[in-house]
């Protein structure tokens, strides 16, 4: 099996921004209980969330989302959700090299590395004056609200400063890369750096979850992928790392409710008919 491409990649960036428009905005509707596995972007992201329940993992930190309003999430941030089920999360990517001719975003990066998990998270008693609905979508205008935005995270910046585990990035990137390749734990924390057991206690302290767990998921993001792209199943099942088409059809039904035939057929129909 070949590495992914990195353009596969399924989160690690949100497409559709550009020069003439560097914001991307969309609803994700949680109509029933969804993972979304560990992974971080290098653009801005601001999501505001309305009557979701279960919890978001920013860092080494989980906070509930019922009690959460708004989560800030500067390039290169670790995080992950468990939604219960129910509500909408509204999401604003902001890609900031391409407002080079705005912003510095070296400051920003540097900023960005001072910040701590609480001070990202938002509950619902807080006041939050970014009225994110009502996002320009010129350049110049996107930058202003960078800036406000940074402005108002400043104040909530406590020392000292928090060190990111970069070894875990490295994880995230090589997984995504290499998940059609049999991946151990053991060859996981030769890329981190660590011993088997060190890495095994620090990834679980870091994401709440296992390799394996996290593993499994990026190999089913995937095949979600390809199945879009027209796929049979016994194709997916050999891009993506499963034994073959029955060990993909037991997890995917696990972790989705369905076999993945019918998760296509779904789609197929979303995709047809008129909303």
């Amino acid at each position: 099996m070949r590495p992914t491409d990195p353009s596969d990649h399924l989160r690690h960036e949100e497409p559709g921004t550009s020069p003439e428009c560097p914001v991307k905005r969309f609803r994700r509707a949680f109509a029933a209980r969804t993972s979304v596995r560990l992974h971080y972007h290098s653009s801005l992201e601001v999501n505001t969330c309305d009557g979701v329940t279960g919890s978001v993992r920013v860092l080494d930190r989980t906070f509930d989302l019922a009690k959460t309003r708004v989560i800030v999430l500067p390039p290169g941030t670790l995080h992950s959700y468990e939604v219960s089920g129910g509500g909408t999360i509204d999401v604003v990517h902001v890609a900031l090299p391409l407002l080079a001719d705005w912003i510095n975003t070296d400051a920003i990066a540097e900023f960005a590395r001072r910040l701590t998990p609480e001070s990202l998270v938002f509950g619902s008693e807080d006041t939050f004056p970014l009225q994110t609905d009502d996002l320009p979508s010129d350049a110049f205008g996107v930058s202003s609200f960078v800036f406000d935005l940074l402005r108002l995270l400043g104040s909530r910046v406590p020392a000292p400063v928090l060190r990111r585990p970069d070894w875990l990035r490295e994880v995230v990137d090589y997984t995504e890369r290499h998940h059609p390749e049999p991946l151990s734990l053991e060859r996981a924390a030769t890329v981190a750096g660590l011993s088997r057991s060190v890495f095994a206690r620090r990834f679980g302290d870091q994401t709440g979850s296992t390799f394996h767990r996290f593993l499994l998921q990026v190999r089913l993001e995937h095949a979600r992928l390809l199945l879009e792209r027209g796929l049979t199943v016994t194709d997916v099942a050999q891009e993506t790392g499963f034994t073959d088409a029955s060990h993909l059809i037991r997890h995917f039904r696990r972790e989705f409710g369905c076999t993945p035939g019918r998760w296509r057929r779904g789609r197929d129909r979303a995709t047809v008919d008129p909303p």
